[in-house]
This record gives C-alpha cells, structure tokens and sequence, in this order.
C-alpha cells in the first residue's frame, strides 16, 4: 500500500492534521472502536488481505500498519511490457 495514501486516510479518520510512520494509533483523542472500525473497513476495501480488529492490538504506530499491510499485500511485478 502506498504510504501517502494510507496516511492520509488514518489522518482523516483519526481527525489529524497530517500522520507519519511514528504516529502512534493509540495517541489520538479520538482512537475508539468507531474508529477502529473505519480503518478495518477502509483496508478491507483497498486490500485483498482483510485486517482484523485483533490484528489492530499488536500494531503500534501507522508506520506499525503500514509494514504489515505491505507484508500481506505485496506489490505485484508491473506486467511486461506495460
């Protein structure tokens, strides 16, 4: 996933300004289970590899996300030619 995107989606669902790699998720004045269940429905729509609120428990910062996403979500090779 790339990163711009990601962070810009969890700035807007966490009510931040901007968000980088270091932001630690459980920091933000509005971190619930609403907005837990905004970003496992957000990475449920862009990923093929859906995001468990359990998985949430055991990532710590954006960058935390970032790292496992990309981990089951690998980029595809661009196709020959292309």
């Amino acid at each position: 996933m790339d990163p711009d995107t990601l962070f810009a989606k969890l700035a807007h669902i966490l009510d931040e300004d901007s968000m980088d790699s270091n932001y630690v998720l459980r920091s933000s004045l509005v971190w619930d289970s609403l907005s837990v269940l905004a970003i496992v429905s957000f990475v449920d729509e862009c990923c093929e590899t859906p995001l468990q609120m359990s998985d949430l428990h055991t990532l710590h910062t954006a960058g935390d996300l970032l790292r496992f996403l990309n981990s089951r979500n690998p980029v595809a090779d661009p196709a020959p030619g292309g």
